[in-house]
C-alpha cells in the first residue's frame, strides 16, 4: 500500500499466502494499464482472507532534519 498498515487482526504467528488480484484504481503502487481476470486486492483480502483494510489514523514514526551542511573536502 502506499501507506502504513497496522494490524489489528489480533492474530498470533506467522502466515504464508499467495494472492492474485488485478491492479485497479483503489491499488495504489500499481499501474493501472495491466488487465488480468482476476478480483481487486481489496476484495480478494476481503473475501479470500477475511481481512479488511479500513483507513485510520495512529502513531507514525518520522524523522525530522534540524539542520543539513554540504560536506567540506579532504
Amino acid at each position: 500500500m502506499d501507506r502504513p498498515v497496522v494490524d489489528k487482526s489480533g492474530l498470533a504467528g506467522v502466515f504464508d499466502f499467495h494472492l492474485m488480484f488485478a491492479p485497479d484504481d483503489s491499488t495504489p503502487g500499481f499501474p493501472h494499464f495491466l488487465h488480468v481476470s482476476v478480483l481487486p486486492i481489496f476484495q480478494v483480502l476481503r473475501e479470500q482472507l477475511g481481512l479488511n483494510l479500513e483507513p485510520g489514523t495512529g502513531p507514525v514514526e518520522f524523522l525530522t532534519v534540524d539542520e543539513a551542511e554540504r560536506p567540506v573536502e579532504n
